[in-house]
């Protein structure tokens, strides 16, 4: 399949940062932790676990997928690198389930990472024979999709924390660019770690998010949309978890 039509299937995805998901009061919810999983440097798996807190069985699929960003948007696509186990599984109403992440090949280069999406989708498995004859099934059948980023370390290379924030963000830069008739806010990442932007606010009060804006891949850039925010001459966000920081600015391409 081409990235093309794996970037399609891929819109819309729900970005990590919710540790429940709610379907109607008939349906599943799915607890799931941690939400920011991680390959440490001299491992080659992590574990992930999902709850079923519903009152019902839910059946999960588990896909997931090489992660990159081209042209200040996030890319997809299928791989056989890394594998999750199992990749089908179905959760009865209390219960938990392990699912181990294997990595197949050989770590990232030292120093750096690699980035992956991890793709959890509701399957429905109610059908029309569950109703009484006669009748039909009334309402819009739900099917809910997790997506979690997961990074995996090369020797020497640690999961983001607090100490590290300032080195990551001092590695960022951003401007504001406009295309097609629309502005958007660019933020490009010189470094060999990924960088998590949460409470991105321009000053004199512009608020772009008080939460999780995205990632910025490793020696990549990501862009954003301004539709409605005014910019500012001074961006600050928090950086991997860190204390709010200013970021540099570029006032050309870099």
């Amino acid at each position: 399949m081409t990235m093309r039509r794996w970037s399609l299937a891929m819109k819309g995805l729900l970005m990590a940062g919710l540790l429940v998901m709610a379907l109607p009061a008939s349906a599943s919810a799915l607890l799931i932790w941690p939400i920011h999983p991680v390959i440490e440097n001299g491992r080659s798996a992590t574990a992930l676990w999902l709850e079923n807190r519903g009152s019902e069985p839910t059946l999960i699929q588990l896909r997931i997928f090489d992660w990159q960003q081209r042209d200040g948007k996030d890319q997809y696509q299928s791989q056989d690198d890394l594998v999750g186990s199992p990749p089908m599984m179905e959760i009865a109403p209390g219960q938990q389930q392990l699912v181990r992440l294997i990595r197949r090949t050989s770590p990232p280069p030292s120093g750096g990472e690699r980035a992956w999406r991890v793709i959890l989708d509701e399957v429905p498995t109610s059908s029309s024979s569950d109703e009484p004859a006669g009748q039909t099934r009334a309402g819009v059948e739900l099917q809910m999709r997790y997506s979690l980023p997961l990074f995996d370390y090369g020797e020497g290379a640690a999961p983001e924390d607090g100490a590290e924030a300032s080195e990551v963000a001092n590695m960022l830069g951003w401007r504001i660019i406009r295309e097609n008739g629309r502005r958007y806010l660019e933020v490009r990442n010189r470094g060999e770690r990924h960088a998590r932007l949460t409470e991105v606010a321009f000053d004199q009060g512009a608020t772009i998010t008080k939460g999780l804006l995205g990632y910025v891949l490793a020696d990549s850039y990501r862009r954003w949309p301004l539709e409605e925010t005014t910019p500012g001459d001074t961006l600050f966000a928090r950086v991997n978890g860190g204390e709010p920081v200013r970021l540099a600015r570029w006032s050309s391409a870099p």
